[in-house]
């Protein structure tokens, strides 16, 4: 989850804007054509175009990762690093290699990367005083948690993700930041269901579901979407309830052009399938 600061002098904030209603409603497409609309229709101060640049490619690398298209992804890695102007930037597009190698199932790579933001963020002195870098340094502490979070449960470690997540929902908390909250909570409910902390995952879900539905992004909602259908399946074994679900996250994985998590809800609903018949 990447929310940008706007400089309301400038283009730039209409940029900012079809970036972030493409995180809320899933519409990475959209951003990249409107973002290169408004490349093409605008004549530019050069360091305005530099960063709406940067935000094109960002919307192309995250339709690229929902595709699993890696190739064009690392392509579009190589132009948000020439393009990165300020140091929120050049954190982005660090978060950026560490989500493509995630899903390219390179966990220790993965992990590697967000050790390195964590550093970088901590050698940021000088840049403790820029706003923009004041609002964005929290943001991407929580994503960095999260993705760390996801690699630990990969490598079948609930626990240590669970342990890193609470610090992190706590410190999302703090600092007033609802949206990264959810995305962390997010995480936290898949360690549940990793642990088979079924009672629980039950307890606070409705909780966490309802937040999300009003502040989480629209692949958070997607994937707890898909979280509820799993329990509804293997826990409730309530398989009518469980394809409704299955069936609502799996539209959204696709409107997102999600490949890989559209397989798992398919998955998932063949054996609802099997069962109801």
């Amino acid at each position: 989850m990447i929310t940008l600061e706007a400089d309301v002098s400038s283009v730039i904030p209409t940029a900012q804007m079809i970036l972030q209603l493409a995180q809320k409603h899933g519409r990475y497409s959209f951003a990249s054509r409107a973002l290169r609309s408004l490349l093409d229709s605008s004549t530019l101060p050069k360091d305005e175009c530099a960063k709406v640049t940067f935000f094109y490619h960002l919307a192309e690398h995250w339709q690229a990762v929902a595709n699993s298209n890696m190739v064009a992804a690392m392509s579009h890695e190589k132009r948000l690093a020439l393009y990165a102007s300020d140091v929120c930037d050049h954190l982005s597009s660090m978060l950026c290699v560490a989500e493509r190698l995630f899903v390219s199932n390179e966990i220790e790579a993965c992990l590697q990367q967000c050790r390195s933001i964590e550093r970088q963020m901590k050698d940021n002195i000088s840049a403790q005083h820029i706003k923009a870098y004041l609002v964005q340094q929290p943001l991407i502490k929580a994503d960095v948690a999260a993705l760390t979070a996801r690699c630990y449960l990969r490598l079948n470690n609930a626990e240590l993700a669970s342990a890193l997540l609470s610090q992190a929902a706590f410190a999302a908390l703090e600092s007033h930041l609802i949206g990264a909250y959810v995305h962390v909570q997010v995480v936290f409910m898949q360690c549940l269901l990793n642990l088979h902390r079924y009672s629980l995952f039950s307890k606070i879900e409705p909780e966490i579901f309802a937040i999300a539905d009003v502040h989480g992004s629209f692949v958070d909602v997607a994937e707890l979407t898909l979280m509820r259908g799993y329990f509804s399946c293997v826990y409730l074994k309530d398989f009518k309830a469980a394809e409704t679900l299955l069936l609502r996250s799996c539209g959204m994985f696709i409107r997102m052009g999600d490949n890989l998590n559209q397989k798992r809800c398919l998955h998932l609903l063949d054996f609802c399938d099997s069962r109801i018949d």
